[in-house]
């Protein structure tokens, strides 16, 4: 009887380790890579409908006539910014993004103008921490949009040549950081609708027609150092690299940059 309930213990205790695997398993399952173009998938937007949150899209070189529905929580990771190419040929929003955690890099996004009369961008958010970074947005209505979206990172990006406004930031959308970006060349640089709190610093505000126009208030600078404006007329008396207080008619950066700034790596004896 003793060896029979010592069985019948065993046995049962294989079984929950065999059922605990399995379900362990189904969880600790791995994000995967799909590439774009293959026989599969020879569209971006094919490869988003297919993939599960957590997947990286890699898309290499070419020119990719799509506007695309960012669904999921994915990474659409491009080549190279001067050669990997999304053009929405004027059909509305480029890349359409309303799903939180979403990473976009290494684009040039271009050609997201109106439709039927209505603006349209470049890169349009509708989720929270999203990753903009490495990318081109040229010749859109808006470059990059932002509506109820929060704890964005928007950094080291060109948007230039936008018909409106290279950032337009909606009310809803707080905390997020934009830094290491050139905004040139656009009709006005940075639009914020009302939506404190949102953190500018290290951008280059570059020809803009309107630099920055903020109804409501906006952070230019990380408690240390700000933005360079090609506008701006003020001296460094301590040669620091930052001037004295950059104040206009509708907002301020205490600590303006007295040249553009540069994100660049140094190497040393191969490290």
């Amino acid at each position: 009887m003793l060896k029979k309930l010592i069985f019948k213990a065993v046995a049962l205790m294989l079984l929950i380790v065999v059922i605990g695997t399995k379900c362990n398993n189904v969880v600790a399952a791995n994000p995967g890579t799909i590439v774009v173009p293959s026989p599969e998938y020879e569209t971006i937007q094919k490869a988003i409908n297919a993939a599960n949150p957590g997947d990286v899209i890699e898309v290499t070189h070419g020119t990719y006539y799509e506007n695309l529905m960012v669904n999921k929580s994915v990474s659409i990771v491009g080549e190279d910014p001067a050669n990997t190419v999304i053009d929405g040929g004027g059909k509305g929003i480029v890349v359409n993004i309303i799903r939180s955690n979403v990473v976009v890099r290494g684009f040039t996004i271009q050609n997201g103008e109106q439709e039927n009369n209505l603006p349209v961008s470049g890169i349009s958010v509708r989720g929270n921490s999203t990753v903009v970074n490495n990318t081109v947005l040229r010749n859109n209505y808006y470059g990059l949009e932002l509506t109820n979206s929060s704890n964005c990172r928007i950094f080291n990006n060109i948007i230039m040549n936008s018909s409106t406004a290279g950032i337009h930031i909606h009310a809803g959308s707080n905390y997020n950081v934009f830094f290491q970006n050139t905004i040139e060349d656009n009709v006005i640089g940075l639009y914020n609708n009302y939506c404190p709190p949102n953190t500018f610093y290290h951008n280059n505000f570059v020809n803009n027609t309107i630099q920055c126009s903020v109804p409501a208030p906006v952070t230019l600078d990380n408690g240390v150092e700000g933005n360079y404006w090609s506008d701006y007329k003020g001296s460094d008396i301590n040669l620091t690299g930052v001037g004295s207080p950059f104040v206009t008619a509708v907002f301020e950066d205490r600590f303006p940059l007295i040249g553009t700034f540069t994100n660049f790596t140094i190497g040393y004896e191969e490290q």
